[in-house]
C-alpha cells in the first residue's frame, strides 16, 4: 500500500521524538542559565523586598540583552522574573563576556541540535515517501511500521541504500 505524505510526516516526527525531545532540552538549559545571570545580578535586598512585596514589585515575562555577540536578544520565562527597570516590567540582563561567550556556546549548541534535529525529519520522511509503499518500509525501515497502520508485507523488497538513516534513527532509538 502506498503512503501518504501526512503519514510519512507523522511517521518522521514520531521516528524523531528523542531528537526534537534532546532540541527542547538544551534550549531548557539555555533559557535556565539566562535565568541564572540574571538573579545573579540583582542584590539580595531586592529579592527579599519582591518576596515580601510581591505587590509592590514589578516582574517580567522576559529577560532582555544585548552586545557582546547578541542583537537585542530575549527569551520568554515562566515564571516571571524580578524587573530591574525603573518603571517598567522589564528585566535587562547586563552581559558580562565570560557569561556572554557561556550562553553563546549553550544557544549555538541548542540552534545547532534543533537544525540537525529538523534535517533527520526531512531526511526521514523523504525517505518514507521514496520507498513509497509499506512493503518497502517493512523491508528496509521496519522501525516507521507502527506508525504507519499497516501489516506486514507480503512480497521481497527491492534493494535501497538508506542504511546510514536506518543507523541514524536506531542510534535514537537506544
Amino acid at each position: 500500500m502506498k503512503i501518504s505524505q501526512e503519514k510519512a510526516r507523522i511517521a518522521a516526527d514520531e521516528l524523531t521524538k528523542k531528537a526534537y525531545e534532546n532540541v527542547k532540552a538544551l534550549e531548557k538549559a539555555y533559557i535556565d542559565m539566562v535565568i541564572g545571570y540574571y538573579n545573579a545580578q540583582l542584590p539580595g535586598e531586592v529579592i527579599a523586598f519582591a518576596r515580601k512585596y510581591p505587590q509592590h514589585t514589578s516582574f517580567s515575562d522576559y529577560i532582555n540583552f544585548d552586545g557582546h555577540g547578541f542583537n537585542k536578544e530575549y527569551v520568554y520565562v515562566h515564571p516571571q522574573v524580578i524587573s530591574n527597570v525603573e518603571g517598567y516590567a522589564r528585566a535587562l540582563l547586563k552581559l558580562t563576556p565570560k557569561a556572554a561567550e557561556t550562553l553563546r556556546k549553550a544557544k549555538d549548541k541548542w540552534k545547532d541540535a534543533a537544525k540537525a534535529c529538523e534535517d533527520l525529519k526531512r531526511e526521514t520522511r523523504m525517505a518514507l515517501l521514496n520507498l513509497g509503499t509499506t512493503t518497502r518500509i517493512q523491508e528496509k525501515l521496519p522501525m516507521a511500521m507502527p506508525f504507519l497502520g499497516s501489516a506486514k508485507p507480503k512480497y521481497p523488497v527491492p534493494a535501497v541504500n538508506i542504511g546510514p538513516l536506518r543507523a541514524k534513527l536506531e542510534k535514537l532509538a537506544k
